[in-house]
């Protein structure tokens, strides 16, 4: 949300746990400055923020210890795709 931090020791952060052991769904939508984070078609959390951070240049995925991303979308306001890659061999993991 660019300007903000969200800290687990001030914040209850307890709807974006999940089972990790199976795939899950994330979706991450922004518009008119709003963002709206959905983890298995859930709306877990929303927020506004004030100060744009600009284009995305890259993507980058990070885990504490073991993970897998299986499929990864990204489109403009109008809805057209810009993005969208299936990582086909990470269907082939067993979690």
């Amino acid at each position: 949300l660019n300007e903000k931090y969200l800290s687990g020791e001030d914040n209850d952060l307890s709807s974006f746990g999940c089972d990790l052991s199976t795939w899950q769904t994330l979706k991450c939508t922004v518009s008119d400055k709003k963002v709206t984070i959905i983890l298995n078609d859930q709306c877990i959390y929303e927020s506004g923020y004030s100060i744009p951070g600009g284009k995305i240049k890259g993507i980058h995925y990070m885990f504490l210890g073991c993970g897998a991303v299986n499929y990864t979308r990204f489109s403009n306001e109008s809805g057209e795709i810009v993005y969208d890659e299936n990582f086909e061999d990470v269907e082939k993991l067993q979690m």
